[in-house]
C-alpha cells in the first residue's frame, strides 16, 4: 500500500526542503491505496503543514511552511 515508501521518502526529503518547497504525492486519497493518505497524515502530524495537504485528482500537494 506504499505506506513505508512514502514515509521513507518524507524522512529523507522533508528536512532538506526550503520554506515554500512543494512535495507532490501520487495516489493520495485513492481508495485502492489507503496507505498513501495514512502515511501523509501520520508524517505531517505535529508539523506546521499538518492539515494543509491539498488534494487535486489523487495528487497530494504539501507546501513546506
Amino acid at each position: 500500500d506504499f505506506y513505508s515508501s512514502i514515509t521513507d521518502s518524507f524522512e529523507k526529503i522533508y528536512p532538506r526542503m526550503s520554506q515554500g518547497g512543494c512535495i507532490c504525492v501520487h495516489d493520495y486519497k485513492w481508495e485502492h491505496l489507503p496507505g498513501v493518505e495514512k502515511a501523509c497524515t501520520d508524517f505531517l502530524a505535529g508539523k506546521p503543514e499538518d492539515g494543509t495537504l491539498i488534494d487535486q485528482h489523487h495528487l497530494g500537494f504539501i507546501i513546506k511552511q
